[in-house]
């Protein structure tokens, strides 16, 4: 394999940093992992406060499952330039690691850095939903509805409508609100008409409400939308 940098740079400062990090991103980006800790550490060490570099570096220890150096590595991009992208990459090395606390923490921090929070803040109610605080994932929910385009659903063709439905409908099955759970549920089917999942996902909540007809109609539509051949 050729060596990055092909050749070792001169003594200007500037130009050596960006050899080395320009080196280190390259080197990353072919799975050269330990080359590129070493590129990147060189550049560092040239000009140690470049939070994009401190992320990049962040970014290589996590995938070499260097947890714990990883998260130091993001904490000091944060420091130096915080942004939703350093914030929601601690938020995923925290999940790794089973920090839902911390990463629920993270996420929010993301969402006030962000272009558009109203993305971070539907994850987050998913986060919420995976570890069973559904008030908290509906609070979310409703927060990034809020904070959602008026015509958001131009844009995306009914997407993160769906997905707000859909998680909404998540969360008051958790807490025992069928009614409510069927609700949100068939608003999710309008936005993803086409889609057999929220169908049978409807079925399924209309045989726990006992309406066992509603629940064979819904699994019957979704099993023909299966059998379509996908465009």
């Amino acid at each position: 394999m050729a060596p990055l940098p092909a050749h070792p740079p001169g003594n200007n400062r500037a130009e050596a940093f960006n050899v080395w990090a320009n080196a280190g991103m390259v080197l990353a980006t072919l799975g050269r992992n330990s080359e590129a800790l070493t590129a990147i550490a060189n550049a560092l060490a040239i000009f140690p406060d470049s939070a994009f570099l401190r992320w990049n570096h962040a970014e290589v220890l996590f995938a070499m499952g260097r947890l714990d150096e990883s998260e130091q590595e993001y904490l000091a991009a944060i420091a130096l330039e915080p942004s939703a992208v350093t914030w929601t990459a601690l938020a995923q090395s925290y999940q790794k690691r089973g920090r839902i606390q911390a990463a629920i923490d993270a996420i929010k921090h993301a969402a006030q850095f962000s272009l558009r929070p109203y993305l971070t803040l539907l994850k987050l109610g998913y986060v919420y939903l995976g570890v069973g605080q559904p008030d908290n994932a509906l609070k979310a929910f409703d927060d990034a509805a809020r904070a959602a385009p008026r015509d958001i659903s131009a844009s995306d063709n009914g997407s993160f409508e769906f997905s707000v439905a859909q998680g909404r409908s998540g969360a008051y099955e958790a807490l025992g609100n069928l009614e409510r759970a069927i609700s949100f549920q068939e608003e999710a089917v309008r936005f993803a008409p086409d889609a057999p999942e929220p169908l049978r996902r409807l079925a399924q909540l209309y045989r726990f409400q006992g309406r066992v007809e509603d629940a064979d109609r819904a699994k019957e539509r979704a099993a023909k939308l299966a059998e379509k051949p996908a465009r």
